[in-house]
Formats: structure tokens, C-alpha cells, sequence
């Protein structure tokens, strides 16, 4: 016999996350239902799939789009999300640069959109969404091109591009609303505010994030909302989403912070064209921008950007 003890909203979340099913179980692993993405008429792109190993996990799938222009595409964009995202935000991206010429490839990381979701917290981790995205462009074999990150998109790309296996392959970065943090301390903590009550806040709810709130409160309207919280179909499926801000280093002495810090100094030795755009109204990026572009040497072609009356999903 099972009893539910608790308020009625709590009671209701409980039977039904007993009652839903996952289309898609192997152990530890989920897959989002695909009927979840169906009514997404802003988002039709052909779904494709890799199949990931990494030395911690067992082999799991990474969804991507991948989208080429009618002729020999002239250069690949790959573009990276961030937190609680997905491929979804870029998808105003993929028709006007096809349209140009290029290739356009989105990346769903674990735990987010269409890719395979683990259900424990403990499975996810900076190492793994970093080996994931080495494998991923070593599978598809990207040479020559150019990098978009945002939000985590940009502290796991720009950890990878100084791996021996990425680096030769990068022709340009594009740097959205991101950062290389090392640590809080007393001459940041102040900055450092906005995102340490998002970290708080994340820890007191857990997988219970309210990913559609989020965005609306974010984007101020609700026509996408249902893109961006349909990889989500309960609380189960959210442990990626409750674990990427408690991967955000406090401390300059974790394994995280040690991996900004070697990030910071490989883009003091980056010459290749960079584009630095960041929003004015983005409470937990204000500001890394100027730290983000004093890294890079003075010789290299930077352009920085301002988006007036942006917020933090800039695209």
C-alpha cells in the first residue's frame, strides 16, 4: 500500500511523477517522449543523433541539427546552449545563416532537449559535458569552424577549444552572455550576487526548477515557452538542469576553477577573429564581457558588442 502525505499541489506532483512513464528507460538513463516536440512549429528541423562514450558513463545520445545550404556550404557554425536551454534557442539562427551559405550544427548537451537525460545528479559533471562535446565534433569530423557559446555553452566550449583534438579545428569564436569564473571572493562577491541567489535558489528547489517560469520571466513572452520547457515532462527528467549552476566554481581551489583558470590563459595565446556580444540586462554576465575580452592579446581581431535591452537568452 502507498500513502501520499502532504498538501494537495504536492500530493498531485507525487502521483505524477508514480503515474508517468519515460518512453525511453536503460538504467539510469531517460529520453525526453517525443511527442513532446510536436507541436514545436518553430522547430522542425530533422532530428540527429550520436552515440557518446565517455570513460565515466555508459554510451548514451546526444541529439544535434544539422542543417547545410544547397550548395557546398563556404564555413560550419556550431552552437552551443547553456542553462536550462537548448538547441530550441537557436533556431532563429539556423535560416538566415543557411540562407548565407553556411552550415549550421546545434548541440543538445545531456540532460537537455532531445539528447538522453540521466537521472541522478550525481552522473553529470563538467568532465563529462566536456568529453562529450571533444567526441561530438571529433564524430562529425567539424574542421574550420566557428564556435557560438552562451551561458554554460561558453564555460564548457571554451574549456575544450585548448584541447589538442579542438584547437586546429576553430576558425572563429562568437561569445554570448558567458564567463570563466574562479572562485567568489571578497573583491567579487558583490558582482557575483545575482548568481549565488540563482545558486541558492537552485539548491533549495532541486529537479522542482521551474524551467517555463524562468524563461517568461527572462524573455517577458509566452509564445516559446512551451519550446523551452518541453524537454522537461516532470521533475525526473531536470537533474542536468538542477546540476549545471552547482558546477559553477565558489571556490578557486576546485577541479572546475583549476579548468577556468587554464581556459583564461589559453585565450591570452588566441590570434583567431573573436566576436564579443553581450546584453545590457543581463544581471549574472553584466560585466564578464570587458573580463572575457582583457584575456585575449592585443594583436587579436576582436569585435565587441553591446545588445542594448537584452536579456540573458540574447538570441
Amino acid at each position: 500500500v502507498l500513502i501520499i502525505i502532504g498538501p494537495p499541489a504536492i500530493v498531485t506532483d507525487k502521483l505524477k511523477s508514480l503515474l508517468h512513464k519515460p518512453s525511453k528507460s536503460n538504467g539510469f538513463l531517460m529520453q525526453t517522449p517525443i511527442a513532446r516536440f510536436k507541436n514545436l512549429t518553430d522547430f522542425t528541423f530533422p532530428a540527429n543523433y550520436l552515440t557518446i562514450k565517455t570513460a565515466s558513463q555508459k554510451p548514451f545520445q546526444v541529439h544535434y541539427v544539422d542543417v547545410k545550404p544547397k550548395f557546398a556550404a563556404s564555413q560550419t557554425i556550431l552552437c552551443l546552449h547553456g542553462e536550462p536551454s537548448w538547441s530550441y534557442l537557436y533556431r532563429g539562427f539556423v535560416g538566415p545563416l543557411v540562407a548565407k551559405g553556411y552550415r549550421v550544427v546545434l548541440m543538445d548537451f545531456n540532460g537537455f532537449g532531445k539528447s538522453d537525460k540521466f537521472y541522478n545528479k550525481a552522473d553529470y559533471s563538467h568532465e563529462m559535458h566536456k568529453s562529450t562535446l571533444i567526441e561530438f565534433i571529433e564524430q562529425l569530423d567539424l574542421n574550420r569552424f566557428t564556435l557560438v557559446v552562451q551561458d554554460w555553452g561558453g564555460l564548457t566550449g571554451l574549456s575544450v577549444i585548448r584541447d589538442s583534438r579542438v584547437s586546429p579545428r576553430i576558425r572563429n569564436l562568437v561569445i554570448m552572455n558567458t564567463g570563466l569564473p574562479t572562485g567568489v571572493d571578497a573583491y567579487n562577491v558583490l558582482s557575483a550576487l545575482p548568481f549565488l541567489i540563482w545558486r541558492c535558489s537552485v539548491m533549495l528547489l532541486g529537479s522542482r526548477i521551474p524551467v517555463k517560469l524562468l524563461f517568461a520571466l527572462d524573455l517577458g513572452r509566452l509564445r516559446q515557452l512551451e519550446g523551452y520547457a518541453a524537454p522537461f515532462p516532470d521533475h525526473r527528467f531536470k537533474a542536468g538542469v538542477a546540476k549545471w549552476p552547482l558546477l559553477v566554481p565558489l571556490s578557486g581551489r576546485s577541479k572546475v576553477a583549476e579548468d577556468m583558470k587554464e581556459a583564461r590563459a589559453f585565450l591570452k595565446t588566441f590570434v583567431k577573429p573573436v566576436l564579443i556580444a553581450f546584453s545590457d540586462k543581463d544581471p549574472i554576465t553584466r560585466g564578464a564581457d570587458k573580463d572575457l575580452k582583457s584575456l585575449f592579446p592585443a594583436s587579436a581581431p576582436i569585435t565587441h558588442r553591446v545588445v542594448e535591452g537584452g536579456s540573458h537568452f540574447l538570441q
